[in-house]
């Protein structure tokens, strides 16, 4: 299925998006390295391994714990990269976050 989707992704891209293509044939080769290691590392393991945690979780669960993704990456940014963090990106982090421990409750509860 994922392989469809990327697929079809792709291919939208191809015809939506013509010119962006042309313009990235004349890409030097260390360019066209970092995209392919960002598709690869980034994308398609991603994905993989989540495809693979939802043998231990339900799909539920997993999509509960998902919505962590952005404010696991925000905190990174900020640590790793020297990110600035505002207010309202904190208070949507704690939304998430404390979005995630009701339904975690929830989830125990029942």
């Amino acid at each position: 299925i994922m392989t469809y989707a990327f697929g079809f992704g792709a291919l939208t891209v191809l015809i939506l998006q013509p010119a962006a293509i042309v313009q990235s044939v004349g890409l030097p080769a260390g360019a066209w390295m970092s995209i392919a290691v960002l598709s690869v590392v980034s994308t398609v393991s991603g994905f993989a391994l989540y495809t693979n945690g939802l043998k231990y979780l339900s799909a539920g669960s997993a999509s509960i714990t998902a919505t962590l993704e952005p404010v696991i990456a925000t905190g990174l940014a900020l640590v790793l990269l020297g990110e600035m963090i505002g207010v309202i990106q904190m208070l949507g982090g704690a939304f998430v976050v404390g979005a995630v421990m009701l339904l975690a409750r929830g989830k125990s509860n029942s």
